[in-house]
């Protein structure tokens, strides 16, 4: 619980720190560096991420899955949306909300030790609740409930590839490469019997290398 609040707090003190960068009025050198170039266009959208990240770490609970997918895509769909906008190249914006999203729900799913023992909330009450379990009773509940999380986590990732923009998959092929990652660690995960809580998977250096270029090769292959 103290992570949490000490997490929270740190968050919000970077919100506050934007906000008076917005305003004109940083008190940090680094902000006051950046004052000239924040005036951008996108500069309330990066106001709304670090707001989201601030309220994400205080989040001690999550009602359903949407409630789920709401952080997700304000911590990773945020960031993808403004990757989608310069892409975009003076046409209309790209959404890439999904991609990005999908993305943050994998990383957490990954790393949901981490999480819990930080005390921040990862999975919804409707999904602990039909295991019998509780974000206070993770360590021993049904290992059917870390094999559902990642399986939805896997699904998410294969729906946001497959309602990617064709546009952005011809020009950009990096965000194929940055599902075929998340896909590529949740199967080693999956092999290693999810079991999320006592250790954290990773890819090897060949593994990554191997799974972008078969990502990049396909990608090509598609334009």
């Amino acid at each position: 619980m103290q992570r949490t609040e000490r997490g929270a707090k740190q968050a919000t003190v970077v919100a506050r720190g934007a906000d008076r960068l917005r305003d004109a009025a940083p008190r940090h050198p680094a902000s006051q560096a950046l004052r000239d170039s924040w005036a951008a266009p996108d500069h309330t959208t990066l106001l709304a991420y670090l707001h989201a990240v601030a309220a994400a770490r205080a989040q001690h609970a999550y009602r359903d899955w949407q409630a789920v997918q709401a952080r997700d895509e304000a911590i990773g769909g945020i960031p993808w949306r403004l990757l989608g906008t310069m892409a975009s190249d003076g046409n209309a914006p790209i959404d890439l909300t999904a991609i990005g999203a999908a993305l943050a729900l994998a990383r957490r799913i990954a790393g949901l030790g981490l999480y819990v023992r930080r005390g921040e909330a990862v999975l919804p009450d409707t999904l602990l609740q039909e295991f019998g379990a509780s974000p206070n009773t993770l360590y021993g509940a049904d290992p059917a409930l870390f094999r559902t999380a990642v399986a939805y986590a896997g699904a998410r990732l294969e729906r946001a590839l497959a309602e990617r923009p064709a546009t952005f998959r011809r020009r950009y092929p990096f965000a194929g490469v940055a599902i075929a990652l998340e896909r590529a660690l949740l199967r080693e995960i999956e092999r290693d019997g999810c079991r999320l809580l006592d250790r954290r998977i990773y890819l090897t250096p060949l593994q990554r290398a191997w799974v972008s270029w078969r990502a990049v090769r396909h990608e090509r292959r598609q334009r």
